[in-house]
């Protein structure tokens, strides 16, 4: 009905990138965060579209830009944690898992993944991982 409605733009977008049509899900996404800059889950999908494709230096972009803007869900902290990680930014990575644990203090994986990073913890993180598993 109302072509500019921020939740139609943006739950359309949402819905063609589960079909996969990451196209038309990105052009209605730009669409929904032109006209609505701080819309924080249209910037997250469209990193989402990205990475779903394997543009992790394009995903990476719209993922710090909805980080920047105050998004701090897990799932976003982790993906950008796993990014950081696979570019080789250690730094980045081992404080974004950290901040993903903060979020959400029963993720196995990334207690795990920081024991890889940080050797001289890697006691406490194993420790921590078998007690949430």
């Amino acid at each position: 009905i109302d072509p500019s409605n921020s939740s139609g733009l943006y739950n359309k977008g949402l819905t063609l990138f589960q079909k996969k049509d990451y196209k038309m899900s990105m052009e209605l996404l730009r669409k929904c965060i032109s006209l609505y800059p701080d819309n924080t889950d249209a910037i997250m999908v469209l990193g989402d579209n990205y990475y779903s494709q394997e543009n992790y230096n394009e995903a990476i972009v719209w993922y710090k830009q909805a980080y920047d803007k105050g998004a701090r869900k897990p799932s976003l902290l982790n993906v950008m944690a796993y990014i950081y990680d696979t570019q080789n930014q250690k730094g980045k990575a081992i404080q974004l898992y950290k901040e993903t644990l903060g979020q959400d203090s029963s993720l196995v994986d990334v207690y795990i993944r920081l024991a890889e990073l940080e050797p001289a913890y890697s006691e406490w993180y194993r420790k921590k991982a078998e007690a949430w598993r």
